[in-house]
């Protein structure tokens, strides 16, 4: 005899759908909450009581809190990357950054207040030939703590705003 499957074992049927994607929106929100208060070990049945729906739903989202966390950076990232032409000039790549932080505020806002600069260090990696050449680890990590200086100063003293973006960018564009 066949053993019968959860329909929620199968994952969602319609990623665009209404619920399911306010659902995830929802968990995003806690998510960002815990990063911002450095919470490491934010449980499953945390984020359900504090968004407001069941553990089958979360789980239809993701496997645990650590999976939730690894999906939504790993959205952000590639949404990001989406964005950016084939053959980027480093001036492409820094303002389109800013003008995707602007976007998701949300998250930087609360990756700033937990000291957490994971997302920033992937971008700037992962455009590392485009932003600084072929410079030395050294010289790209100077590199990489200048351009987290200066988004955690605009988020600091500015709160990511569109309004201060263009100076900002500039400061980036300056660092060599």
């Amino acid at each position: 005899m066949a053993k019968k499957v959860s329909k929620l074992s199968l994952g969602p049927s319609n990623l665009q759908h209404k619920t399911f994607r306010e659902n995830e929106e929802l968990i995003h929100q806690t998510l960002n909450y815990a990063i911002r208060s450095r919470r490491i070990n934010l449980s499953a049945r945390e984020i359900c009581q504090s968004v407001g729906i069941t553990p089958p739903t979360f789980y239809l989202h993701c496997r645990g809190s650590d999976d939730a966390m690894r999906r939504y950076e790993r959205n952000l990232e590639q949404e990001f990357y989406d964005l950016i032409p084939e053959r980027p000039k480093r001036d492409i790549v820094l303002t389109v950054f800013a003008i995707y932080i602007t976007q998701h505020r949300q998250y930087f806002v609360s990756a700033l207040y937990g000291c957490d600069y994971y997302m920033v260090q992937k971008v700037i990696q992962h455009y590392r030939h485009e932003l600084v050449g072929n410079k030395s680890n050294s010289d790209f990590v100077l590199y990489t703590g200048k351009i987290v200086t200066i988004l955690a100063c605009w988020g600091k003293v500015a709160h990511f705003s569109k309004r201060t973006m263009p100076d900002y960018v500039e400061e980036m564009l300056k660092v060599r």
